[in-house]
C-alpha cells in the first residue's frame, strides 16, 4: 500500500486503508505504538500491561525449555 503522509492540526496524518485496518483489528480508538526500525516507520497496536506481562511469560518459559529466545521489547 502506498500512502501520503499529511500535515494534522497538532502534527502529521498517516492515511491507512480502512481494509487493512479492519482486517488487523485496529479501529478508529485504537492505541498505537509507533517506532522506527532499521530505517523504517514501524506501526503496532499498543500492548496492554497485562498481555505485555503473559508475552514475557512465555518467552521466559521457552528460555528454560529451549535455550535463550530473544525478546523483543513491546510497546
Amino acid at each position: 500500500m502506498i500512502t501520503r503522509i499529511a500535515r494534522g492540526r497538532d502534527g502529521y496524518v498517516l492515511h491507512i486503508d480502512p481494509e487493512l485496518l479492519a482486517e488487523l483489528g485496529i479501529d478508529e480508538g485504537t492505541p498505537v505504538s509507533v517506532r522506527k526500525e532499521a530505517g523504517q516507520i514501524v506501526v503496532t497496536p499498543a500492548y496492554s500491561e497485562a498481555r505485555q506481562g503473559v508475552y514475557r511469560g512465555r518467552v521466559e518459559e521457552v528460555n528454560q525449555r529451549f535455550g535463550l529466545v530473544r525478546s523483543q521489547q513491546r510497546p
